[in-house]
């Protein structure tokens, strides 16, 4: 009996050291793996809102929460230089709410709006933010058309695209009046369905970081603030009810009680979208 007993405990102790080796292992590569800046390309077929036909190259920027990539994010510029967009969009969270001032971001911006013609939708660390007027002034001033709660038409790639620029669909009735959108920035992802009643066909949207940490080989999202536990929209492209959304899974961290969460195989982000806008 007291062999058993040791067989049985000596199996357990095993099972465990096991499990503790494999959670090492799945936190040390994950961390690793999601240190290296990724571009995914998408190709995506919408109808135009406004009457435009053609194609476009979106480069999607979303929730950089003031990290760098390179000396001034020279990485960055370098790899969305690379992708040769006619527009590029950020959705939102690209400073971080405690970033002691906006310099960084307008510097960032102010280079891409250099490659390209480029549109900002703030999400909710920017509208946390005390000095937000100023923030929206100064990228303004740097070429940057500003979205927030707005919609204006940016002449890129040949093709005059209507776009508009909200943090969460609830936001969607204040765009009511202001014409048609082809393009519509949503800092916070929904169920598309959402966006299909007030005809939207194309959506950018950021927030959910990729779902933080992911299952590896299975690719399962295991969590997103605002989502909770295995939330639904974290990465990629989304489409029902005619509607066509693409999640980044953004390019930076958050921090919660003064620590920096680590992304765990879930490698930052830009999003290379290939749009061809169809007539009705």
């Amino acid at each position: 009996m007291k062999e058993k007993n040791k067989k049985r405990r000596a199996r357990r102790l095993w099972t465990l050291l096991a499990l503790v080796v494999l959670l090492a292992v799945y936190v040390v590569t994950g961390v690793i793996r999601s240190e290296f800046l990724e571009s995914t390309l998408i190709s995506v077929a919408v109808p135009s809102q406004s009457g435009v036909a053609g194609e476009l190259r979106v480069v999607q920027l979303s929730d950089l929460h003031s990290k760098h990539y390179g000396d001034n994010n020279s990485e960055l510029l370098a790899l969305v230089a690379e992708k040769k967009p006619d527009l590029i969009v950020a959705t939102g969270d690209m400073i971080d709410k405690d970033a002691q001032n906006v310099e960084g971001c307008v510097t960032l911006f102010r280079q891409l709006a250099q490659i390209a013609p480029t549109a900002f939708s703030i999400g909710n660390h920017e509208a946390a933010r005390r000095d937000l007027t100023e923030l929206l002034t100064r990228l303004t001033q740097v070429g940057v058309t500003v979205l927030a709660g707005n919609v204006e038409t940016i002449h890129c790639g040949g093709l005059p695209v209507r776009i508009g620029g909200i943090m969460r669909v609830s936001e969607l009735p204040q765009l009511d009046g202001k014409g048609p959108i082809d393009i519509l920035l949503c800092h916070y992802p929904t169920d598309p369905s959402d966006f299909a009643q007030r005809g939207v066909s194309l959506v950018f949207s950021g927030h959910a970081h990729g779902g933080q940490a992911r299952i590896p080989l299975l690719d399962i999202p295991l969590y997103a603030h605002g989502e909770g536990l295995f939330p639904r929209y974290t990465s990629g492209l989304y489409q029902e009810d005619g509607v066509s959304m693409i999640v980044s899974r953004g390019l930076g961290n958050t921090e919660r009680l003064g620590i920096r969460i680590p992304r765990l195989h879930n490698p930052p982000e830009i999003i290379v979208a290939d749009v061809t806008f169809t007539q009705f």
